[in-house]
C-alpha cells in the first residue's frame, strides 16, 4: 500500500507576497516594452493599436506597483498643494494613446480658480489615469469621454463622464473589497478601476458616482489644501 504524505504549501507572509508582486509587476514590463518598442518601429494601423495597448497594460502595471509600494510603506506620501488642472492635463497626455485607438474624443473641463489640493503628485496623476482608462474601456468606441474639475462644499471634485459609459449598477461598497469581485455591476475588466479605487484611497477619499449634462461617470472629491490655509 502506498502512502501518501501531504505537504502543506509554505504559507507566505505580507512582506513576501507584497516583494513577489512587485518582482512580477516588473518582470511582466520586459516584454511589453519591447512589444511596445517594435510596434513604434513600424507605420502601420495594427502596429499603433500594438503600441496603445502594450502604453496602456505597463500603466496598469505601474499604478498597480505604485500602489503597493505606497500602502506598504515602501515608498513615502509626498503630500503638497498640487493643482488638479495641471494633474489633468498630465493625465489626459499619458491616455491620449488609448483615447486615440478606442476612437474616443477628450473634453476637458476645468472650472477657473480653483484652489491646490493637499496631495502626492504622483499618486494624484495615476490616480486619474486608472480611473481614466478603466472608464475607456467600458464606453463604446468613438464616444466623447470629458474629463471635468470643479469646486464643492466638500473640496475639488474630479470627474470623468461619457454619454455611453454602462456603471448604473456598479457597487463601491465596503463589503466587496475582501471578495474576488471588489467592485460589482460593470462590465469589461475592471484592474484598473480597482486601482484608482486604492489610489485615491491613500489619498484620503473614495471614488464615488457623478453625472454631467446627461453623462454619467465616476469622480473623486479631494480637500482643499490646509498647508496654504495655514500660510
Amino acid at each position: 500500500m502506498l502512502l501518501v504524505k501531504r505537504v502543506n504549501p509554505p504559507v507566505l507572509d505580507s512582506d513576501m507576497e507584497r516583494n513577489l508582486l512587485l518582482l512580477l509587476g516588473e518582470e511582466l514590463k520586459r516584454p511589453l516594452v519591447s512589444i511596445r518598442q517594435l510596434a513604434e518601429m513600424s507605420e502601420n494601423e495594427l502596429s499603433e493599436q500594438m503600441s496603445a495597448h502594450a502604453k496602456h497594460a505597463l500603466m496598469t502595471i505601474d499604478n498597480i506597483l505604485l500602489y503597493q509600494r505606497m500602502s506598504s510603506g515602501q515608498t513615502n506620501l509626498n503630500l503638497e498643494p498640487v493643482h488638479v488642472g495641471s494633474a489633468i492635463h498630465e493625465a489626459a497626455k499619458q491616455v491620449e494613446p488609448l483615447m486615440r485607438e478606442a476612437g474616443c474624443r477628450t473634453e476637458l473641463i476645468i472650472q477657473h480658480s480653483l484652489q491646490p489640493v493637499d496631495a502626492d503628485r504622483n499618486l494624484l496623476t495615476s490616480a486619474i489615469v486608472s480611473l481614466w482608462q478603466g472608464l475607456i474601456t467600458t464606453a463604446n468606441p468613438s464616444s466623447d469621454i470629458i474629463c471635468q474639475a470643479k469646486k464643492t462644499p466638500f473640496g475639488v471634485r474630479i470627474s470623468i463622464h461619457s454619454k455611453s459609459i454602462n456603471i448604473g449598477n456598479i457597487n463601491f461598497s465596503t463589503a466587496n473589497k475582501k471578495s474576488s469581485q471588489p467592485i460589482k455591476g460593470i462590465s469589461g475588466p475592471a484592474t484598473d478601476i480597482i486601482t484608482a479605487q486604492g489610489l485615491f484611497e491613500l489619498l484620503g477619499t473614495g471614488i464615488s458616482k457623478s453625472s454631467y449634462n446627461n453623462t454619467v461617470g465616476l469622480g473623486a472629491t479631494l480637500h482643499i489644501s490646509r498647508q496654504l490655509q495655514m500660510v
